[in-house]
């Protein structure tokens, strides 16, 4: 049973329970939405300078399944991929990298495994990704496997998955599979504008996937997109956070984590705790990764029973060590590096203020 629900404290707290993880299961999570290729300029050049492209695989819901792989997780994936060369490339970089690929199905209709053109830049880079047709939002009902979901201790949703049907059934139906059968639910916002229709469909349809979850993640300006229907009446930022997260555990969340970039991140549990990320120093080499990173630590870490301040610790230390990458997927740190990371800048990390 969760926890019962109370207003969230104004008041830090480093003593937050862990989540309450089922037991018995034989995988740690399982990630719902979309992968993909990613194509990265050669370091400090546009796409337009370039004189070629170093190939990798990308896609939120894909690159937190192997930070969480990297981490020693047991860690799949359902979504559609092109049975085409793109698509057999990012299944088989998902089986190096750890993930079980086990529930992707290699899509026939003709669509299209996205590819994204990614600017490797500290500051100023562009991407163009190209996704018409795209294979992973045509993830279907009949793809998901009751025991799959039963047999994982997590289910994590993408929520550019609920952009479009068949993916968004698909997504919806995951989620009730995963709540009757005890599993864990989480929803990465991951907030795209150009996927939508319209800010109202994205809003309605966010919302409703939030209010079955244990976990929500996302940006102040993710929560912003996902009650622009609802409203908000915070007026600053501290405010708006509150409330979003007073919302959300009032329907039946137990964390609900905003963040904030270079400003760290807060977490709001259904005891009432607020907890507060740190940000460690770090000199970019590319401008994203970082959130995908924070989120695969930030779960891994809760799903073995750690702190919220633990596990909320490693994700920025995962997020930080990625960015000073150059690749998303490939370059997430296993728990050694962010153990050493954490010890080797304690000294300069700053952690924000309630």
């Amino acid at each position: 049973m969760k926890p019962s629900r109370t207003e969230p404290s104004t008041k830090p707290s480093v003593s937050a329970p862990p989540l309450p993880v089922p037991s018995g299961r034989t995988r740690d999570c399982v990630t719902f939405g979309r992968a993909n290729m990613d194509l990265y300029t050669h370091q400090g050049l546009s796409i337009e300078e370039t004189p070629g492209f170093i190939k990798s695989i990308g896609g939120s819901p894909a690159n937190i399944a192997v930070a969480m792989a990297r981490l020693g997780m047991k860690v799949g994936m359902i979504t559609r991929a092109a049975d085409d060369p793109v698509g057999h490339f990012v299944v088989r970089s998902l089986q190096e990298l750890g993930v079980d690929t086990s529930q992707i199905v290699f899509d026939t209709s003709g669509a299209s495994t996205s590819i994204a053109f990614a600017e490797t830049r500290s500051s100023g880079s562009d991407t163009v990704l190209y996704r018409n047709n795209a294979a992973d939002l045509l993830i279907n009902p009949a793809d998901i496997d009751a025991a799959h979901l039963a047999s994982s201790a997590m289910l994590l949703i993408s929520g550019t998955a609920l952009s479009e049907s068949p993916s968004r059934d698909a997504a919806m139906l995951a989620m009730g599979m995963a709540r009757k059968a005890g599993t864990l639910v989480a929803l990465d916002i991951d907030y795209r504008p150009y996927s939508w229709p319209s800010p109202e469909t994205a809003s309605v349809a966010l919302m409703l996937a939030a209010e079955w979850c244990d976990v929500v993640i996302g940006t102040r300006e993710e929560f912003d997109a996902l009650e622009a229907v609802y409203g908000n009446p915070g007026e600053s930022a501290g405010e708006r956070d509150a409330y979003t997260a007073k919302r959300l555990i009032d329907v039946g969340n137990s964390i609900v984590v905003v963040k904030r970039g270079k400003d760290g991140s807060t977490a709001y549990t259904a005891t009432g705790a607020v907890v507060n990320g740190p940000v460690f120093p770090v000199v970019p080499a590319k401008v994203y990764g970082a959130g995908d990173a924070f989120a695969g630590a930030l779960l891994s870490r809760l799903l073995r029973g750690a702190s919220l301040e633990d596990a909320l610790t490693a994700g920025a230390a995962n997020a930080s060590i990625n960015i000073s990458k150059t690749r998303c997927a490939e370059d997430m740190a296993t728990r050694e590096e962010i153990t050493t990371y954490i010890k080797e800048n304690t000294d300069a990390v700053s952690r924000k203020t309630t």
